[in-house]
Formats: C-alpha cells, structure tokens, sequence
C-alpha cells in the first residue's frame, strides 16, 4: 500500500507499507503528526475501519483526506465530520463499505440536529458499495448538495438529476433517512438562513447535463465554471449565453439521438470562445472543413482543446495527391494560439466519407494551428482520414520554427511514414515520448531505426510501437 502525507510545515512524503502500524508511526514523527494538512492513503483496502476512524481523530487539521477504495463506512465519515474541522477535499471514490445513505453523516449529526463540514468544498463518491433505486439515491444527494453549502464539486453521477429536483423544489416531508430530516425541512432551513425564497448552490463543475436541463441548473447553479453538456434534438442553443459567463472549460457531447455539426456550434463559440480555456468536441460531425477554423478563431485563449470528429474512410485509398492540389484553394487566416498545450484531433468511423476538398481544408487547418501554437507540449492526432507526413514537412521547414516545446506526440493509427519521424528526431524539440501504435505506414525495420537513432544520440525517448 502506498500512503500519502504532507503538512503545512514540510513536503509532502510518500512511503510505501504493508503495515497499518506504520501509519500510526510515520504521524509520530516530527515532520507530521497533528499539524498534517494532506493524507492520502488510496488503496489501503487493509486498514480496518476501526483503526480508520483513529486516524482521522488524531489529524485534527486535515484539510485533504483520500480515502478511496479503503474500509471507509459511516463510522470513519461521522469521526471525520467531527474531528476534521479544517476538511476543505474529501475522496471516498470505490469505497465498497459505503452505502449512498452513509454519505449523510459527512453533512448532519443525528445526535444533535446539526450540520456538519461546513467547510467541505470538494466531495468525490462515485462506485460506492451498492446502487440504490434511483429515487433513493437522489434524495440522498439532494440532501447533500442542501446541507454543505460549500459544496463546489460533487462528484456523482447522479448530480445533475438532484440539481434538477432543487429547481424544481420537488421536496417531500418523509425523513430521507432514520433520524435525519426530510428535504422539506432542511430546504425550509436553508432557506431562513439566507432570508431567500430561492436556493443557489455553489457548484462550479457538473458532468453530463442534458441540454434541455441547462436553464434550470443554470437557475440553482449560477457559479458554474467546468460543465459537460449532451446535446440533444435539433441543433441549436438559442441566443441568451449570459448565464454561461463563468464557464472557462467546456465539454460538448452529441447525444446518440441526435446529429450536430461544427457549423451549429459558431453561435456558442462567438459568445464564449473568448473566455474558453479548455474546450472539448465530442461525436461532432465537421461538414465544412472551414467552419473548424472558424469556430477556433473564436477561442484564441484555449490551454486544451481535445475534438473527435465522425466521419469515415472506407479505404485507405492514396489520395495525398488529390489533397495536395486543393490545399491551395484554402488559405486559413492565421491565428495565434498562445496558451495551448495539450491538443488531440482524432476521428471515429461512421459510415460517412470526407470529400477530398475538406481533407484539404482540414490539413492546412492544422498545419496553421500546430504552426501558431508556441507552447505545445502534448499532441494526439488519431485516425486522422489524411497523410500526416505533407503537415509535419510544413511545420519543420525552418529549423526551430514549431512544436519546439513538444514533450509528448502520439500519433495511434495515423498515416504516417518513418522519414517523417526521423524528421522529428532532427528537429528542435523536447520529445520524451513518441506513440506510433497500429500506424499502418510504419514498419519493424522503420522501429528498429529509431530506436538504433535514438541509443546512438542519446536521445532520452520512449517510442511505442506495435
């Protein structure tokens, strides 16, 4: 078992046992002890709960606790509630021992009707010891997001549906669970606290909100920041984005009932795309080429931006020539991307065939954005329906001229050849790791070779390849 810790007066230590007794001993000593700030034991499925709770009574000044796939159970959740006064982050991801309902400790005590971990900000409890009905589960989740009102991360599947409920004020006045009050009661004493009639939560990330439901969380939620939106139906968001002012990381998922394009996403990234820093595109299809360049001439201010297309390719038929010729009928306006680091464009097989003119497009799109991209560290360029040999010969024209900063390039299943690697491995740039898996152009001999290279250069590079 490996066990985390560090305090506000030293490092963090990572030390590695198969003792419990070595926990107790490590919190002796004088770089730790009551003063800890940061405990992360994951994975230690050996401590028992008893020893657990212990634990947690003697780390009066934690402010992070990990305690994911452990013996956690209720027990170790009230003595964190009632010792851990400080608690600002709280994992109890894969906690077998855990029913949701234990989950209600964390936020009330029975014992004397008052609540609990007031200032707990981030609280993860997704695969807990069972999977109640989902009536059930939302109640208690329901009950959570009212009683921490701190709460900005709840990281549950079932998240959005709760917030759903507290929009709509579907509050019963049945205890949600033995000597806990029911939601009525705590959302009326919510309520007089604040002297509102309107409940707001502090969240600031929810994952997989159905479009559909984005006013009403928007309503409950006015803090949100990090959000997953599945988009459903026709396409179309309406007009009004002032309630997404605070949303700097953005992820769009098309839903399997329904069919966008890039084209319908321009009114979004017009009135957000300034204040984007992390933008994610999934299952989205990309019927004019152009309208991709478009959309990141929006979104100047991006770090990450990681976008899947649908399309298909029947057959790797040659068509680099057709490609080439149509390159010039499109030259894509520059655009500077300062911030980037972290860029992936991969494609999955729909049955859909791009025309050789978007191909072209496509390929001069992100020669430019490569090209105008200075602090790229990672790139992931999967499945690409194009050669990737024609870019890479473009951007390492002038020596130092792009991907100086590159430390990661992973380019699985892409139509790429060994010169163009080798020209990797002359150019200027931080390479540690290079993935070259299932891409079809690359032969064992073209591996060899690189790795041959790489020994002899004394190049510190992992290459992949199968």
């Amino acid at each position: 078992m490996w066990l985390k810790i560090s305090s506000s007066s030293g490092p963090k230590l990572v030390w590695k046992t198969n003792r419990t007794g070595t926990v107790f001993a490590l919190l002796q000593s004088p770089t730790s002890g009551c003063n800890l700030s940061s405990l992360d034991i994951k994975g230690c499925s050996r401590i028992p709960a008893e020893t657990l709770v212990d634990l947690v009574k003697a780390l009066p000044s934690l402010a992070r606790l990990n305690l994911s796939d452990t013996q956690c159970d209720a027990p170790v959740l009230a003595a964190v509630a009632s010792h851990c006064q400080q608690l600002l982050e709280l994992d109890v991801v894969d906690c077998r021992r855990l029913s949701p309902e234990c989950l209600l400790h964390l936020a009330y005590d029975p014992a004397t009707g008052s609540l609990r971990c007031p200032t707990l900000k981030v609280l993860r409890a997704r695969y807990l010891m069972r999977k109640p009905l989902p009536h059930c589960m939302l109640r208690h989740l329901v009950f959570l997001l009212l009683a921490l009102r701190g709460l900005t991360v709840l990281d549950h599947a079932f998240v959005p549906e709760a917030v759903c409920v507290i929009h709509r004020r579907q509050f019963d006045d049945a205890p949600v669970a033995p000597e806990f009050p029911s939601l009525e009661q705590l959302a009326r004493r919510r309520m007089s606290a604040h002297s509102s009639h309107r409940i707001t939560l502090a969240l600031t990330e929810l994952d997989k909100v159905l479009l559909s439901c984005l006013p009403g969380v928007f309503a409950v939620c006015p803090h949100l920041a990090d959000v997953t939106l599945i988009l459903e139906g026709s396409p179309g968001f309406g007009q009004d984005f002032a309630p997404w002012r605070h949303i700097s990381c953005l992820t769009l998922q098309c839903g399997d009932d329904s069919s966008w394009d890039v084209e319908n996403l321009l009114p979004m990234a017009a009135a957000l795309g300034a204040q984007l820093h992390s933008l994610t595109l999934s299952n989205i299809f990309c019927d004019d080429a152009s309208s991709f360049w478009t959309l990141l001439g929006h979104c100047l201010n991006l770090r990450k931006f990681w976008v899947e297309f649908l399309t298909s390719e029947e057959c790797e038929s040659d068509e680099e020539e057709a490609v080439e010729a149509l390159e010039g009928n499109f030259s894509p306006t520059p655009h500077q991307f300062p911030h980037l680091w972290n860029l992936s464009l991969m494609y999955t097989d729909t049955g859909y065939t791009i025309p050789s003119q978007n191909k072209a497009v496509l390929t001069a799109c992100l020669v430019s954005l490569l090209k105008h991209s200075p602090r790229l560290e990672r790139l992931f360029l999967s499945c690409l329906p194009f050669s990737l040999d024609r870019v890479f010969e473009k951007l390492l024209e002038l020596p130092g001229a792009a991907l100086t900063r590159l430390q990661k390039l992973s380019l699985t299943e892409a139509r790429v050849s060994g010169s163009t690697i080798h020209l990797l491995l002359s150019s200027e740039n931080q390479l540690s790791v290079i993935d070259l898996s299932a891409c079809s152009r690359i032969f064992r001999a073209d591996y060899d070779d690189f790795l041959r290279r790489a020994r002899s250069e004394g190049l510190e590079l992992d290459i992949l390849w199968e």
